[in-house]
Order: C-alpha cells, then structure tokens, then sequence
C-alpha cells in the first residue's frame, strides 16, 4: 500500500468511526462524498490557486482516492466479520 492510500484509508477509517461507529455505511457513493466535502469543502476552492478546472480536476482525484479507500476498508470488515 502507498502512503497515499494509507492516508486515505486512515481518513476513511478515521470519519467511519466519528460518523458511523467505525462501520463503512452500505451507501458508499453517499458516504465519499460527504468525506470529498469534509476533505475538500467547495469554500475552498475560493482559497486555492487552482483554475475552477484544475480545482474540479483535483477533487475527481480526491474522489477516487477516496472511494478506493472506502472500498479498502469495507473489505477489511468484511473479512474480519466472515473471519
């Protein structure tokens, strides 16, 4: 595992436990986007130096990131339920 997707899966990890009590919700596509707009919250983009399509290019990334993350967790509990 990179150290990107070990940051991501920590964060992930992280907002499950606050919001979900550590469970990935059975919504993922719900679930990485309430994680894009905790990570990248749209008022950001007024801050950042990006273009708005460099902006919008950057949390297409995130996104993906992000849902493989979620994707890496879910199969953690799932494995550790059917364990």
């Amino acid at each position: 595992m990179t150290q990107l997707t070990e940051t991501f899966v920590q964060l992930v990890e992280r907002y499950a436990e606050i919001w979900h009590n550590g469970h990935i919700p059975t919504d993922r596509v719900a679930f990485v986007a309430k994680l894009l707009d905790a990570y990248m919250p749209a008022s950001m983009r007024e801050l950042s130096p990006f273009t708005t399509e460099e902006w919008l290019r950057e949390r297409d990334s995130v996104a993906e990131h992000l849902a493989a993350a979620v994707d890496c967790v879910a199969r953690q509990q799932s494995a550790r339920w059917t364990n």
